[in-house]
């Protein structure tokens, strides 16, 4: 087998079932992706589970039982893959699930805290496969105004500013989507609404696609309907936001419990690259599904097309919880 592009996923089990499963997802010449079957990675979560990749390793955070922050890595060492010992991340502990991700080659966790609804960033102190350390965490925002009840989720955005996207806690707001920025991890602005966004029921996810600000949430109304929208940066300032409508999935059958989770791949065949969101059904079975974006200008004409079952005829499934997921280069 040659490298290709894939889509390293992991995900809590079903049923109860605490343990952290990961699977990777490789396209074949048609840039078609099959899931083989999951396997254990050997330690339990209390939360969902975040993924991010710094060259070709991968870095997975979850909870532990004692409500830990934990990262193993993903990675090959003499021509065979392994996943490390797991690192403390930070200095607090969390109730709900991270945020992982790569800022300028370090990486970084956003977070909940413990029975706290604020959140705190940390960054790894290291890029490559050695054990690390990770620095004390750092509070996001100045006001006790700002917290979440759920996992929060980020994004660098054109201006360069980290951009923190949140289920708002205060009860008044009925579960707005807010979001916060800084330039420097230091100064923060105050807490903004997402113009035209609806409120959420769970943790949002966000990301930059064709050099559009892709935004997907679930609806809060009962209905678990996964929406997205384009998030484009106004002409005086980030705070003012144009969104386009909401675009539901083809027909209407994305539905999901938890947060969806964004990822984009490089296309195998052909240049390109494709955006796929994954997430769970609303069934008891707890099956995962993925789906893929097919782009359109405007946004509003875009679909998700191709809604299928993550590992057909080897089903994987998931409990009540955010998978996490993103694409690095695999050379078995």
């Amino acid at each position: 087998m040659v490298a290709s592009p894939a889509i390293m996923l992991c995900h809590r089990g079903v049923g109860g079932d605490d343990q952290i499963y990961w699977s990777i997802g490789v396209q074949d010449q048609n840039n078609y992706v099959t899931w083989p079957q999951r396997q254990s990675l050997g330690w339990r979560s209390v939360s969902g589970v975040s993924v991010a990749t710094l060259g070709n390793v991968v870095f997975c955070a979850f909870i532990d039982p004692d409500r830990i922050l934990r990262c193993v890595r993903f990675s090959k060492e003499n021509g065979t893959y392994s996943w490390s010992a797991p690192e403390t991340i930070g200095s607090n502990m969390s109730d709900r699930t991270p945020h992982l991700m790569n800022i300028n080659g370090q990486i970084w966790c956003i977070h909940r805290g413990n029975d706290d609804p604020h959140m705190y960033y940390t960054k790894r102190n290291a890029s490559g496969r050695a054990q690390a350390t990770w620095t004390n965490d750092v509070r996001i925002g100045t006001s006790d105004a700002v917290g979440t009840n759920c996992g929060p989720a980020a994004v660098i955005g054109s201006d360069a500013q980290l951009k923190i996207v949140y289920r708002d806690v205060n009860k008044a707001r009925n579960g707005q989507i807010m979001a916060i920025s800084t330039a420097d991890g230091g100064g923060w602005s105050s807490e903004y609404g997402l113009a035209g966004s609806k409120a959420t029921g769970s943790t949002p996810c966000i990301l930059w696609h064709n050099g559009v600000m892709i935004f997907a949430h679930t609806t809060d109304d009962g209905n678990h309907h996964i929406q997205t929208a384009a998030l484009e940066v106004g002409t005086d300032n980030y705070h003012h936001l144009k969104v386009t409508p909401n675009t539901y999935f083809e027909n209407d059958s994305g539905q999901t419990l938890d947060g969806p989770t964004l990822v984009t791949l490089n296309r195998r065949t052909g240049a390109g690259v494709d955006l796929y969101m994954i997430y769970r059904g609303i069934g008891n079975e707890g099956w995962l599904y993925f789906s893929k974006l097919d782009q359109r200008d405007p946004f509003r004409n875009s679909k998700w097309v191709d809604e299928r079952k993550v590992g057909e005829g080897n089903e994987i499934h998931n409990d009540y919880y955010e998978v996490g997921a993103d694409s690095f280069t695999y050379d078995p």
